[in-house]
């Protein structure tokens, strides 16, 4: 005689494997698309993405325009975009995700 309690279970755990790699996939299809894309639209544009202890950065940089304010000319300058050095004239962006 089959259990009926468990009835389910085992095609609801291959719907959420399936879930998770489709969100993995996904996920990996748009920072490529993003990196792309960054490159493409900024000038001089660099998009990259690393892993350290546990914590994952993405960091955009590109050459400022001339008539917009520079990282420079800030009050208060924030810090160095991801701990990286950015040379004069660029603007950057980071952003971190912890696990």
């Amino acid at each position: 005689m089959r259990s009926t309690r468990h009835r389910g279970s085992s095609l609801i755990e291959v719907m959420l494997a399936v879930t998770l790699m489709a969100v993995t996939a996904l996920g990996l299809i748009a920072g490529q698309l993003w990196t792309a894309r960054a490159t493409a639209l900024l000038p001089h544009g660099e998009a990259s993405v690393g892993e350290s202890s546990g914590v994952s950065a993405a960091r955009v940089t590109w050459t400022a325009l001339r008539d917009m304010p520079r990282a420079d000319d800030v009050i208060d300058k924030p810090e160095s975009c991801g701990g990286a050095d950015v040379p004069a004239g660029s603007s950057c962006v980071a952003l971190a995700f912890a696990k």
